[in-house]
């Protein structure tokens, strides 16, 4: 639907953990230790540590269940591109979310204060 936010509006996950994640048939949702909530209603990308790469469009199979190496890891770094948002971890691995130009949300992110971001 949208890009994503300019990196100063978006939640600051460096140093923070996924630490529940909530599946239903068409989207994702990551909660971070701080509290805040990313829901994904588009594709992510797992890459392991290794570099195997593992896309998740939904609607299609796919690697759901890698999903759980990813809790409590620490995000290292978070890098923004107009329609990619990918969080690193400490262990190597990445997560990234996308995003597209659609009629339709692709996701938001919610604060601890109930505030929406979508993209």
């Amino acid at each position: 639907m949208h890009p994503f936010p300019p990196t100063e509006d978006l939640p600051n996950l460096v140093g923070d953990e996924i630490i529940q994640i909530w599946l239903d048939p068409h989207a994702v949702r990551f909660l971070f230790g701080a509290g805040v909530q990313l829901y994904v209603e588009e594709a992510y990308e797992l890459t392991e540590p290794g570099g195997t790469p593992w896309t998740y469009d939904f609607g299609e199979a796919g690697p759901v269940f890698l999903l759980q190496r990813h809790l409590y890891q620490p995000i290292v770094t978070l890098k923004r591109e107009d329609f990619r948002l990918t969080l690193s971890m400490e262990d190597g691995a990445k997560l990234a979310i996308v995003s597209n130009r659609g009629q339709y949300e692709c996701g938001h992110f919610q604060w601890p204060d109930g505030k929406i971001q979508v993209f």
